[in-house]
């Protein structure tokens, strides 16, 4: 089950946080091979700046490895996505990649490895 948490600067709406994640759920599904359907999200809107100018954090973790060329896809689009989508420059977008082991990671109940 990857995770997405994605903080964005207030000045964008809750209709364009919503479908911008909607849009990085798909495009992160097709990078890694994942269902989006088992993707678990959170979208939160605040006051985030970069040197005073709105900005934006992603959060993405995952199951298992990701090779570092596909990581290097992945941070150039989703920048991109938030040009695109939300006006808010690729220098203002940081995200993190976070591979978690199987042993370290439950869900239902039990852990997935």
């Amino acid at each position: 089950m990857p995770f997405v948490g994605i903080v964005i600067d207030d000045k964008v709406t809750s209709h364009q946080a919503n479908e911008l994640r909607d849009k990085l759920v798909g495009l992160l599904a097709e990078l890694t091979g994942k269902s989006s359907k088992w993707f678990m999200t959170s979208t939160i809107l605040a006051d985030v700046k970069l040197d005073g100018e709105p900005a934006a954090f992603v959060d993405f973790r995952y199951l298992g490895e990701i090779s570092k060329e596909t990581r290097e896809k992945i941070a150039e689009m989703v920048a991109s996505l938030f040009e695109e989508e939300v006006d808010i420059p690729s220098g203002q977008v940081y995200m993190t990649f976070c591979e978690t082991d199987r042993d370290k990671w439950a869900w239902n109940g039990s852990l997935f490895g």
